[in-house]
């Protein structure tokens, strides 16, 4: 299951959404610029962005200023588990479905030595570019809860390298940082089990059409 409408796969953790919410940080609403019935459709898209800004922010007293790099920290940790082969740590810092997704690159890397990666600093400072609400059943049949998931554009300085059990470089290079711009998708359900779990990677999206 997808809540944004751009794009790529992020999810598939549930098997029934509806009453989707859209709120876009900017003007790259398709809806907005449609041709037919413009106003309403304006106006309509209007209603849903406030209305899905006052559930986030009623939900989470976390979600402010501060909110993108404190996502950006997410992903950052993210990566570090990952190349610690960290399966505890990732559990709590990626979904279900994102872990098990992750589970075949973790024993490739096991099998094949040792692998790293290290943030160097980001490029430009990270920024929420949009919120989707809806509510969801985690299984078929079952009780409805409120999920929200938030794309952040993030740019972190970065470098991977991978080396073999003699510890030969065998892939990368730990010299060579590079600029490195994602689109991180985090997830959280409204209610108990979001206060228990909190912020989680979902996944990531291609680049948002402008």
């Amino acid at each position: 299951m997808v809540l944004h409408s751009r794009g790529a796969e992020i999810l598939e953790e549930t098997t029934d959404c509806d009453n989707q919410i859209y709120f876009l940080v900017g003007s790259s609403d398709p809806t907005v610029r449609s041709s037919g019935g413009q106003s309403r459709k304006r106006w309509k898209t209007l209603m849903l962005h406030i209305f899905s800004a006052f559930q986030v922010r009623k939900a989470f007293p976390d979600f402010g200023l501060s909110f993108a790099r404190n996502v950006q920290g997410i992903y950052i940790e993210m990566n570090e588990a990952f190349a610690r082969g960290d399966r505890e740590a990732l559990d709590e810092l990626v979904t279900d479905t994102m872990l098990t997704k992750l589970n075949p690159d973790l024993k490739a890397a096991s099998n094949l030595g040792r692998y790293e990666w290290k943030a160097h600093g980001e490029l430009s400072r990270p920024r929420i570019l949009t919120i989707a609400a809806a509510k969801v059943q985690m299984e078929k049949g079952g009780e409805e809860h409120k999920l929200v998931q938030i794309t952040v554009e993030v740019n972190v300085k970065q470098s991977v390298a991978l080396y073999d059990r003699k510890n030969a470089l065998i892939g990368g290079n730990p010299n060579d940082i590079k600029n490195i711009t994602e689109y991180i998708v985090v997830q959280r359900s409204i209610g108990k089990e979001g206060d228990e779990r909190g912020w989680q990677i979902a996944g990531k999206i291609t680049a948002p059409s402008s």
